[in-house]
């Protein structure tokens, strides 16, 4: 499945955009402050219903404007449409129908999103972002992952209530026994996937970084030596002063190690935004091995933090991926590695529009 057509009003700084991408690659040209960063964001609202910049979508609205809509006519005929105002929601609808949830719209759309801003995953974005990642392959691969999680985010959102309130244990015995029966549900279904990916985001993973033997392992968010019972009993007096519950699989982590050390203490900026764009390919093309399903690749600044030899490795990946991409670059020339042929359409953005377009 992939975009035959994308609509943008309204959204940064274009008031309208449209263009006709080809099912394969995309290249997205343009100096800095053309709005190559926008029109990347803008996709990733129409895969992810959400941006990788911000968390306030009101901010993406353009300046003087009520609203953004944006539009994507994916083959074989399934239209999506997004779209904020700054006095309600986000509005998500597919095919016509406005009743969708996010989880709707990242079923239909599988995409792994490749920017700057993951060189800070490791050192700065925090167990959060680590976790993220292994939940985005759990909720493809898993089938019950993303109800189990419904089903435990409620649970965990109970408990923190009640040690507001300052309950006696005794009110949350019921509700740690189900909070326990998630949680356990949850490691299982990460660790599986894990398990699973490891093979092949090993194999990438040295491609890119073959000096350093990188390890992974999850945290699962309590002492592995001991019940998860045991620990939120222990803990309650704990939990009840900081008023929220501090062991369980929401404060898990993808701990990544060379030679036993973590890697965001060994790795450079640009060693650790190869990691993470190493992780993500392996992700993508793990899905469409297992489940024939074509992930969406869109990279923003294609060139950002990699060397001449970091630049083949990752065309070579990016040549083999069956999906559609989208990857923007300040020049043409940083992108001649992926072989822009007949498959392929080129874009240069010049002041938030399209001057030039070519297939």
């Amino acid at each position: 499945m992939y975009f035959s057509k994308i609509k943008i009003q309204n959204f940064r700084n274009f008031e309208n955009l449209s263009l006709n991408p080809s099912p394969k690659i995309n290249a997205i040209i343009g100096m800095n402050g053309t709005g190559k960063s926008s029109l990347v964001e803008a996709l990733s609202y129409l895969c992810k219903g959400k941006s990788f910049r911000t968390n306030h979508h009101e901010s993406a609205i353009r300046n003087n404007e009520d609203c953004f809509f944006l539009f994507g006519e994916k083959e074989p005929s399934i239209s999506v449409g997004i779209s904020r105002s700054r006095r309600s929601d986000l509005i998500i609808k597919i095919d016509g129908n406005s009743d969708c949830k996010l989880s709707d719209l990242a079923a239909l759309t599988p995409a792994q999103i490749i920017h700057p801003g993951d060189a800070n995953i490791l050192s700065l974005g925090g167990p959060k972002s680590r976790r993220a990642m292994l939940d985005w392959g759990a909720f493809y691969h898993k089938k019950d992952f993303y109800s189990i999680w419904q089903n435990f985010s409620k649970i965990l959102k109970q408990r923190n209530a009640y040690l507001r309130k300052g309950c006696r244990y005794e009110y949350l015995k019921y509700i740690d026994t189900e909070f326990v029966r998630y949680a356990e549900l949850i490691k299982s279904l990460r660790a599986e996937y894990l398990n699973e990916l490891l093979p092949m985001m090993t194999e990438i993973v040295d491609s890119f970084l073959p000096e350093y033997g990188i390890s992974f392992e999850i945290y699962h968010g309590w002492d592995k030596r001991k019940e998860l019972s045991e620990i939120m009993r222990e803990n309650y007096d704990r939990d009840k002063i900081i008023q929220h519950t501090g062991y369980g699989p929401q404060r898990a982590d993808l701990k990544i190690k060379s030679n036993g050390f973590l890697v965001q203490d060994l790795l450079s900026r640009g060693q650790q935004k190869m990691l993470i764009t190493a992780i993500k390919l392996a992700q993508g093309l793990f899905l469409e091995k297992i489940f024939r399903k074509n992930c969406i690749f869109i990279i923003d600044d294609f060139a950002s933090e990699l060397d001449n030899r970091k630049r083949d490795i990752f065309s070579n990946y990016l040549l083999n991926i069956k999906g559609q991409i989208f990857v923007t670059a300040i020049d043409k020339d940083l992108v001649k590695n992926i072989k822009l042929n007949d498959n392929c359409a080129f874009f240069e953005l010049k002041d938030n529009s399209i001057i030039k377009e070519s297939k």
